[in-house]
């Protein structure tokens, strides 16, 4: 599916000027990516995380640090419910934590909630 196609890459695009120092042009590919995961429901679980992570990140780049929060919180929360289907806890806990997105993710969205 297009969307489902076209959200990685403008995540992963998004990251790459982000690491130039480009917050604005990684900003308008970011909130493209999580548009694209708003629009679609199934087939985007594993762009989602990094794209509002990619998101929030720019955000702040571009000192909406406010903006950010509330990008991460909503991440979080998305990736917390993700993680809550894996029966497991080894495996749930080891997914929140050792995927370093993941982590990062709820690490800004529990600093933007104090």
């Amino acid at each position: 599916d297009a969307p489902a196609l076209a959200a990685y890459p403008k995540t992963v695009l998004a990251r790459a000027l982000l690491a130039r120092g480009e917050a604005a042009r990684a900003l308008d590919l970011a909130r493209a990516a999580v548009t694209l995961c708003d629009e679609v429901e199934s087939g985007l679980e594993e762009v989602d995380a990094l794209a509002r992570l990619t998101y929030a990140e720019a955000l702040l780049a571009t000192g909406a640090a406010s903006e950010a929060g509330d990008v991460a919180r909503r991440g979080a929360e998305r990736l917390r419910a993700r993680a809550a289907r894996i029966q497991d806890p080894t495996l749930r806990a080891q997914f929140l934590e050792r995927v370093r997105e993941n982590a990062r993710l709820l690490e800004l969205g529990a600093r933007s909630a104090r």
